[in-house]
Parts: structure tokens; sequence; C-alpha cells
């Protein structure tokens, strides 16, 4: 059995950077470190530059093919501190114009008093020979920003987050990240992967916001109601989500009703005549699956005589039941046919296929999963997908090709 690794901590600056993918963030640096040591660091590491001062924590691995290096899991970038770090870092391709020779003669000119001037009086630096508006600007910006980012993130961190936690939000949201983190915690919940509601309550909390505030008990509820969700739930009833959300904030269950009512007037969700609790969303998507499949029934099939008098020829040894069964399904726009294991509705569906495929219809099937489409073109003896290749799903758009305005190529879609 192996030791588990324990997580050590690097301090240094970073005096070259030897390789980095600027879309996937990994680099690889050549790090001094504040005990003397050349170490080389690895990992998904944000936009730094030569001089910065670098706080990692992570493992040092042994690469086969590299040899010894520091695989940082997470990182805090920071402006640097000396003369010579301040050098490098302001000749590095970081700020566009500012060679070696410019950066030490502007570091020579202030002296000791560099970080001061950077810090707080930083269009001082146009007093340098040769530094105009452009070039003070470049380094002005990329200056603050490094700072800025440490700063934020240093205090999204005493607001109780993670190291990895503050720079997944710093990311997020930027320089606004420490504001909305003090201001609207809950937010994080919903938008930063990795960061569930005890998080976000605890900061909420760290920050000031009353146990009994109105919002962190409306954020409670919308939590519950997610994981509802996650269950398969569309709805919840009232006193399920009252007590469910007094319990977890350990609140009276007198105070959760009214943030619950106040979240319906806010459109965030819907409360039926029966006091069920709906997620806007999924009461919208509820309802319109609803009224979708109701006018679909409502529509007759056009190729309906056709197909049905093939139908009828190839079920002529079926039993009664399945052959009505089978005239039912070509009456309307849309039908769905259930029963039991062995009562027939494999045949059924390889009778549908034959019947419309005599009938000159353009018959497509899909299943959700690859395994039940499988099962499907086997039965039937045609081809089967699955329902996302079928509406020809876009993974980077997050949406379906194929819709009410560009349908799918089939006369019938058979859906096992």
């Amino acid at each position: 059995m192996s030791e588990k690794r324990s997580e050590e901590r690097l301090q240094g600056v970073i005096e070259r950077i030897v390789y980095e993918n600027a879309d996937t963030g990994f680099r690889i640096l050549w790090v001094q470190t504040d005990d003397h040591r050349l170490v080389k660091v690895v990992g998904e590491i944000g936009e730094c530059s030569e001089g910065m001062r670098i706080d990692a924590f992570g493992f040092v691995q042994n690469d086969p093919k590299y040899g010894p290096q520091f695989r940082a899991r997470s990182v805090i970038l920071s402006s640097p501190e000396q003369g010579a770090e301040i050098t490098r870092y302001l000749a590095s391709a970081r700020i566009p114009g500012i060679g070696p020779k410019t950066a030490a003669r502007i570091v020579k000119f202030f002296g000791r008093e560099i970080k001061d001037v950077l810090d707080q009086e930083p269009l001082r630096l146009m007093e340098v020979p040769g530094i105009g508006k452009a070039k003070a600007r470049a380094i002005i910006q990329a200056w603050q920003g490094d700072r800025t980012r440490a700063e934020t993130i240093a205090a999204i961190m005493g607001l109780g987050l993670t190291r990895n936690q503050a720079i997944r939000v710093f990311e997020h949201y930027g320089e606004k990240a420490a504001h909305v983190v003090a201001n609207d915690p809950y937010r994080l919940v919903q938008e930063i992967w990795g960061i569930g509601f005890k998080t976000a309550d605890a900061a909420a909390l760290a920050g000031g916001l009353a146990p009994d505030s109105p919002r962190r008990i409306q954020a409670a509820v919308m939590h519950v109601l997610q994981n509802m969700a996650g269950d398969g739930h569309c709805f919840m009833p009232m006193e399920l989500v009252v007590a469910h959300t007094a319990g977890m904030l350990d609140l009276d269950e007198q105070v959760v009703r009214p943030a619950v009512d106040e979240l319906a007037v806010r459109g965030r969700i819907v409360i039926d005549a029966d006091d069920r609790v709906f997620p806007r969303a999924l009461y919208d998507a509820e309802q319109g699956v609803a009224s979708r499949v109701a006018a679909l029934a409502a529509m007759e099939f056009p190729a309906y005589r056709r197909v049905r008098a093939a139908f009828l020829k190839v079920s002529r040894a079926f039993h009664p039941t399945q052959i009505n069964a089978g005239v039912q399904v070509f009456s309307a726009g849309i039908t769905i046919l259930t029963g039991g294991p062995g009562t027939g509705k494999t045949t059924l569906t390889r009778a549908f296929v034959d019947a419309g495929k005599a009938a000159g219809l353009k018959v497509r099937l899909c299943s959700p999963t690859g395994r039940a489409a499988k099962h499907l073109s086997q039965a039937t003896g045609e081809p089967a997908s699955t329902i996302h290749r079928l509406l020809e799903f876009d993974p980077k758009a997050l949406q379906f090709m194929r819709n009410a305005d560009r349908p799918v190529d089939a006369d019938w879609v058979i859906v096992d």
C-alpha cells in the first residue's frame, strides 16, 4: 500500500517561463525559492511573468522523462518585492516595450523607492527619461492588475473559502470577486463549479449576514429545490420545503414560509393551487412539454389510412389487443404505447417499422442510450440512434440543431 503524499508549500520568485499554453493555462516555470533552491514548477498556473512572486501548494513528483518537479495544485501570484525581482518583472514579455536595459534604468532611477512608486505613485514613472505615457500605462496596468489579483484572492479567503475556491472565484468575476462574495455569496452556488451551499452560507455568515435573513432563507429554499430536482422531481410539497429548509438552517418553520412566498412573488418559483412548489424553470418546462404533447396528440397522422392498411396486413396473426393498440397508434400525431414484459411491445415495434416502409414512409428509430439504441436496431433490423444524435446535439453550443424550424428528416419517429 502506497503512502499518502503530504501537500507541500513552495514560495519564491519566477526565474524563467519554460513553456506556457494560454488556452489551458498549463505552464512550466523555474522558480528560485525563498530557501535558495531552483525548482521546476508545473501545473495550471495563471498568466504570469518572470520576477513575479509565486505561492503554491502541491506535491513533489519524479517524472520518468523530465525528472523531479513540483506539481502545483493551487497557485497565488503576486507582484515582486525586491529591486532585482522588479527588474526581471518589468523586462518580461508581460509588459511590451520594456526590455532589460529600460527595466534596469527604471529600478536604478528610483532605487529603494521603486516598489512604493509602483504601488502609490505610479505616474512618477514618467520621470524616467524615455518613459512616456504609453510605456507608463502598460507598466501600471500590469502591476496593478497583479496586485489586485493577490489582494482579492486574500480577501476572499478571509471569508472562509479555500485557496482553490478563491482562485476560481477570482477567475470568474475578476476584480469584482471580493464584492460578489461579500454581498451576494449565494451566487457562487449557481455560477462557480465546486462551491456548494454550505461554503457560500459560511461566507455569508462570516460577512455579517443574520442567520434569519430572508436572503439566506431564500437561498436555502432554492438549494433544497435544486437537490430535489437532482433526485428527479419537478416539485416538492410546501410542508416539506419548509421543514427541510428550517432543519438545514436550524430555524423556526414560521420564518421560512414568508421567504418562500417572496420567492414566488419574484418569479423564481411557482406555488400551484395544491401548494406544490416548483422551481420556475422546471414549472415552465413541464407546462411546455404538456402543451406540446397535447398539440401533437390533437394532430392527425397524414398517412393514417395508408399505414393503417399496411399494418393490418403485417399483423394478421397478432392478438386482437395488439392489433387494436397498433391501429390507435396511427390515429394521432403522438402516441405512448406501454405494457409490461411479454405483452408484445417489441413485436408491435417491428410491425410498425414494416408497415411504415410498406406505406412509403421514412421511419427513424431512436432510444435514450446507446445500449438501448443497439437493442432496438437488433429487434427491428433497422438502424437506430440515440435521441441526442437524432436531434444533432451540439455540445459546444449546448443545443439541439434539429428543432421546430429544422425538423428531423422523417415521416415517423419511433422512440423506444
